[in-house]
């Protein structure tokens, strides 16, 4: 279950839901791949994310600490109500953060994933009529998910 906040950017975008699918290259590093679908309350907003990239860290007996890297897209749609219609928006996106895992039995696991969600918006665009600028040219946004896993 992921959950991802991006203010007012797009609407806020409370829980999801996902799936990964890893390789473990070592014990110590693995290529991640993870989607993720998320709804505001009133599911005027969706976003769906697209990430991959890298987890690397030290696993002893049954718990884990890593670190990730992974670059990806963030997909943003803005449903309006009525009669105005819907917009579709990608943005290059990275997500950096922690993971910590357990393995519950030899194949099945906990997780919970915990970092920011950075989001490039292109250059930042100036407001000329002395005040700030309208959007800022990158955001940082909480993002979290925890999860059971099954490692073959």
């Amino acid at each position: 279950m992921p959950a991802l906040d991006l203010g007012g950017v797009y609407g806020s975008g409370y829980c999801g839901y996902g799936f990964r699918l890893g390789y473990s290259w070592r014990d110590y590093l693995l290529f991640e791949g993870e989607y993720s679908h998320y709804l505001d309350v009133h599911e005027s907003h969706t976003q769906s994310l697209f990430l991959a990239g890298i987890r690397a860290g030290l696993r002893k007996r049954r718990l884990g600490a890593f670190v990730k890297l992974q670059p990806g897209m963030i997909r943003a749609v803005k449903s309006y109500y009525l009669h105005y219609p819907d917009f579709t928006k990608f943005k290059f996106a990275l997500s950096a953060g922690g993971v910590a895992e357990t393995h519950l039995t030899t194949n099945l696991y906990a997780r919970f994933d915990l970092g920011y969600l950075i989001i490039w918006y292109g250059d930042a665009t100036v407001n000329f009529d002395g005040g700030s600028p309208l959007r800022p040219g990158t955001s940082l946004h909480p993002h979290w998910s925890i999860g059971v896993g099954f490692r073959l």
